[in-house]
């Protein structure tokens, strides 16, 4: 069995494409599946893929992929500092954790920056999850960064933004635990 199956049968609820852009890449680098200790919490570097949530949570969660205008303000604080952050140290070149982290992180963004330039939407749907009326990035920090960026929400100057050619509306994977109600935070 590889390590999409192997994954499918743990996580039965996530969808194939989210499995495959996410999850697999991990489990290759990683193996399959992540470590636990004696409480059943994540350990090693899954516990950071999986921000800090155990397997039962995301277990809970069920997927649609949903057409969303996504502004930064329907974001965790967190998380919007987190893609601002990433942003203006690619955009600017500014000196922070995100710029200094992984020596692939702004090539990468500079691939989705001229992504959605020239087509408009995402290159791949990114993940996120819906939280007390609020949205937590799940995957595609990259993706929402650049996508902020070039439609002019975080006024960063820079030669592509605002980018007319974005599309307000993109498509994104949402996880919504079953025991929480849809609250609208779209």
């Amino acid at each position: 069995m590889g390590y999409f199956e192997e994954i499918k049968t743990d996580l039965p609820e996530f969808p194939d494409d989210l499995i495959m852009q996410w999850l697999v890449p991990f489990a290759e680098a990683e193996g399959w599946p992540p470590a636990v200790d004696h409480m059943s919490n994540i350990t090693g570097r899954w516990r950071y893929i999986f921000r800090l949530r155990n397997m039962n949570h995301w277990r809970s969660l069920r997927w649609s992929k949903r057409s969303l205008v996504l502004e930064p303000t329907q974001m965790t604080p967190k998380d919007c500092g987190l893609v601002f952050e990433l942003a203006s140290g690619h955009v600017k070149d500014e000196v922070n954790i995100y710029s200094m982290a992984d020596a692939s992180s702004k090539p990468r963004f500079e691939r989705i920056r001229r992504h959605l330039r020239e087509a408009g939407v995402y290159p791949r749907t990114p993940a996120i999850e819906q939280v007390n009326g609020k949205y937590r990035l799940v995957d595609g920090s990259h993706r929402l960064a650049a996508y902020f960026y070039l439609y002019g929400y975080f006024n960063i100057e820079g030669k592509d933004a605002p980018c007319l050619n974005v599309l307000e509306e993109q498509e994104y994977w949402v996880g919504l635990r079953v025991t929480d109600k849809c609250d609208g935070a779209e």
